[in-house]
């Protein structure tokens, strides 16, 4: 027989106390609470810039004025002299060659129609604000050319700005030559023309959609018309930024301590 040997009781493991929990060696003291703080960190801070982010594109301003052509008119835009751009609910035969199609969207859209060699014109002057760090054009067309093919500049659809003066600008987008003639999309288009109109930020300008027909008929529909800004885009990311270092910085000195 073994020798009887005395039996010390096992001493018990002392739970840290609550100082250390919260301003001690956080990492090694707590690795359970800390496995699901990182995550939840990371998921606020992402859904603070998330939600911020969707909060300043929702408070986009539309500078363009009936650009969806729901009012049933073309009030707000001028069409030039004669026979140009008419609205389009899907119920008038305007003649010629083009498929007579359905708004674009909605109930309306807008619809070029020539009586012979011309340049169909749709124009509405726009204000611009004084700050246009952000500024953006898009709008949704279907084009249909039967001129035989694209032309520049006299057989073709194209969209520009000018200035007050008439003058031109820039032109944002145009058809090509070698382009398909018949596209009925509808295509969605959008452009960032921040820095092309930041020259004349609290001026007035005018956006200008041509259709060029020298050759033949030239039909577009045009729908959805919109040259959106932000205001104030930079100080609501300067905001989120600030949010997110703050609780990245809230992370690290829990880390740290």
């Amino acid at each position: 027989m073994f020798p009887a040997r005395e039996v010390m009781p096992r001493k018990a493991a002392e739970d840290p106390p609550r100082s250390k929990l919260i301003h001690g060696d956080f990492q090694k003291t707590n690795p359970y609470i800390l496995m699901h703080l990182n995550p939840f960190l990371k998921f606020v801070s992402t859904i603070t810039f998330t939600v911020g982010l969707a909060s300043t594109q929702a408070n986009a301003i539309n500078l363009i004025t009936n650009g969806n052509f729901e009012t049933g008119t073309l009030v707000g835009w001028s069409s030039g002299d004669g026979i140009s751009f008419v609205i389009n609910d899907d119920s008038n035969d305007f003649g010629g060659p083009a498929t007579q199609t359905a708004p674009i969207n909605g109930l309306f859209d807008a619809f070029s129609i020539q009586g012979g060699p011309s340049i169909s014109i749709l124009s509405q002057m726009v204000e611009l604000p004084t700050d246009i760090a952000q500024l953006a054009l898009s709008w949704s067309d279907r084009i249909q050319n039967f001129g035989g093919s694209f032309d520049d500049p006299g057989q073709e659809f194209r969209v520009s700005f000018y200035n007050s003066a008439d003058l031109l600008i820039a032109t944002v987008f145009s058809t090509d030559p070698g382009d398909d003639t018949i596209q009925l999309g509808p295509h969605p288009r959008s452009f960032d023309v921040a820095s092309t109109l930041s020259a004349y930020a609290g001026e007035s300008v005018k956006l200008q959609f041509e259709a060029a027909a020298e050759s033949g008929p030239f039909n577009v529909n045009i729908d959805d018309v919109r040259l959106d800004t932000v205001p104030d885009a930079g100080s609501t990311f300067v905001l989120l930024l600030s949010a997110s270092a703050l609780l990245f910085g809230l992370r690290r000195k829990m880390l740290n301590k």
